[in-house]
């Protein structure tokens, strides 16, 4: 998260949970956010969508009925918390789905999920999620619920054919950018989605000469948007030429928002360039520049390495040279590890500088396969059987490492204060700062400090309400390897179509910045491991199967405890999910 400048903001306490939403909506949308703390995939409307999509290809005998079994437990998981869905459908009618639904037989089932799509429909849905945060906001109360339906809130709009850089912008402009002194922005805010549909121009520049295709643009029908060369000499005012030997101007272009506009017009582009590219083997591929006019004569430069989906997360500097050399120390050590690490490698950087979602899936999904080859099953098990340890064992790990880079760059001063811990490194310092009783007044602290950033604020509140004690500690595992295990099975499914059906898959954007944050995770902990290893010609498998049976002896020991505080003498054995932690180097801490 950042803390973003908030000097346009003439700032009371009444617009504290204004001022959280606004933070949660940037943290949201941030490509630098951790995957755990964007917006989700689908909402329980779009979880609707494709149970009956699914259904159809089932039925179609496209796809394996089993498909449905995942999405049908994520519906009726999220119906049981989903107050705005309960309310349009009633409580009555959800009870019934929630207790019967798994007895239906798969038609049933079919015919309520389509039932539910109809009432959440129609904006239903949405107006509900807009009067939940405005009375959230008004009220100055209910953070964790505005924290909630926050992503959701996004989710929907995307879903409704607005843009994720567009709401991004309309965020920054409204809430960062313009002067803030009541709940009024708010209002302001919604205003940037009327719904109204609106048309654009849009320009799409070539850095090859295309102009011997032109004739053949002429045949191509895109509902009403008409398609014309543009000579470079006779541009408009405010296009821009420079590196582009084909111009083509998109006229009529149907869109919400600027950016939806340039999207649909981008994949007739790619469709273009890649016709071309197929038999010419182009080796840098065809540049495409993109620049789109409203209906004020407004011009907006699009450039694809500035869209939100564009963006991959990369680590410091500092910190990529050092797991380089780790990598590279395995791989020099131990020549068996050499062709399996280069191998992954080089797939995984392919995946990330991939001209298309599609691409990246498979290529990142072939990862994960060759990592879990040694197990048994189908495909979908092995994946699952080799992965889901690894998510979940460093799952605590990652949240608190967010948490720590947070707390930082809001004010090393009182990092370094009243958090850094001179017997832990950094790591286990916030930890500790989150979850024992001894950091009590250190953490109020923070809360006094923080009116100004109540996104920081909540977060410290929340984590330490969810981690202190064991029940709480593997209530938040268990959750997210349920999350982690319903993506994916939708990232298999996606590969399917992909490969089956040569299908674009929706949402496919957001299942790469999950599938890379997996492979990422576990192909480093693996490295870790091997660079660890008391055993010199360990290999990735044996490193594989090692970890894999110390997360199960940690996970039922952890779960026969009931509900015991974490106490500092077992700081690292939660922190690492490792059972040796704190019987290895478990300290007491006693705060002056």
């Amino acid at each position: 998260m950042r803390q973003n400048n908030v000097s346009n903001w003439e700032y009371d306490e009444v617009l504290n949970t204004m001022l959280f939403f606004a933070q949660r909506m940037d943290e949201l949308l941030f490509h630098h956010s951790t995957d755990s703390y964007r917006y989700p995939v689908l909402s329980i409307l779009g979880l609707c969508n494709e149970y009956i999509s699914v259904y159809e290809d089932v039925e179609n005998e496209l796809i394996n009925e089993k498909n449905l079994e995942h999405i049908l437990e994520e519906i009726v998981f999220r119906l049981k918390e989903d107050s705005i869905a309960i309310n349009i459908l009633s409580a009555e009618y959800k009870d019934r789905f929630v207790k019967n639904s798994g007895q239906w037989n798969r038609k049933t089932v079919y015919e309520n999920v389509i039932y539910m799509a109809r009432k959440l429909n129609n904006r239903n849905y949405y107006n509900g999620v807009v009067d939940l945060l405005r009375n959230g906001i008004n009220r100055n109360t209910d953070k964790r619920l505005v924290d909630r339906y926050s992503g959701i809130f996004i989710r929907v709009l995307i879903d409704m054919g607005y843009n994720e850089n567009y709401i991004y912008n309309c965020v920054h402009d409204k809430f960062f950018h313009s002067k803030v002194s009541g709940t009024n922005s708010f209002e302001e805010f919604l205003k940037c989605f009327s719904f109204e549909a609106k048309t654009y121009e849009v320009y799409i520049g070539f850095s090859m000469d295309l102009s011997r295709l032109i004739p053949l643009f002429a045949r191509l029908r895109a509902e009403d948007i008409e398609i014309v060369s543009v000579d470079k000499n006779s541009l408009p005012t405010g296009i821009k030429s420079k590196g582009q030997k084909t111009i083509l101007c998109f006229k009529k272009v149907p869109g919400l928002d600027v950016y939806s506009a340039y999207e649909s017009v981008r994949e007739i582009s790619k469709v273009i360039v890649n016709s071309f590219g197929y038999y010419n083997h182009i080796k840098n591929g065809i540049k495409i520049y993109g620049q789109v006019v409203n209906g004020n004569g407004k011009i907006t430069t699009i450039s694809d390495k500035d869209l939100l989906k564009h963006r991959v997360s990369s680590l410091s500097q500092e910190e990529s040279k050092i797991n380089t050399e780790k990598m590279l120390d395995v791989i020099f050590s131990n020549i068996v590890n050499l062709k399996d690490i280069s191998r992954i490698t080089e797939i995984h950087n392919s995946a990330i500088w991939a001209n298309s979602a599609s691409d990246s899936i498979l290529s990142l999904w072939s990862v994960l396969e060759k990592l879990s080859a040694s197990e048994d099953g189908d495909k979908i098990n092995k994946v699952k059987a080799a992965i889901i340890p690894f998510l979940s064992s460093t799952y605590i790990e990652k949240i608190v490492k967010t948490c720590m880079l947070d707390i930082k760059r809001w004010d090393m001063d009182f990092f370094e204060q009243n958090v850094r811990y001179k017997e832990f490194n950094d790591l286990e310092s916030t930890f500790a700062f989150l979850v024992l009783a001894e950091f009590e007044q250190n953490r109020k602290l923070l809360y006094t400090k923080t009116e100004l950033y109540p996104l920081l604020r909540y977060r410290i509140y929340f984590l330490n309400a969810q981690l202190k004690n064991t029940k709480g500690y593997m209530s938040l595992i268990r959750e997210h390897e349920q999350r982690v295990e319903w993506q994916i099975h939708r990232i298999y499914r996606a590969r399917n179509y992909i490969i089956h059906d040569g299908r674009i898959v929706h949402n496919s954007g957001e299942l790469v910045i999950n599938l890379h944050t997996y492979v990422d995770i576990v192909f480093t902990k693996i490295i870790d491991l091997l660079s660890v290893s008391p055993y010199s010609n360990d290999a990735i498998e044996d490193v594989m199967i090692d970890h894999k049976l110390n997360s199960y002896i940690m996970r039922e020991k952890t779960t026969n405890r009931s509900k015991e505080e974490i106490v500092s003498s077992e700081l690292k054995r939660y922190l690492y999910f490792d059972e040796k932690g704190g019987e290895k180097d478990g300290i007491d801490i006693h705060i002056n």
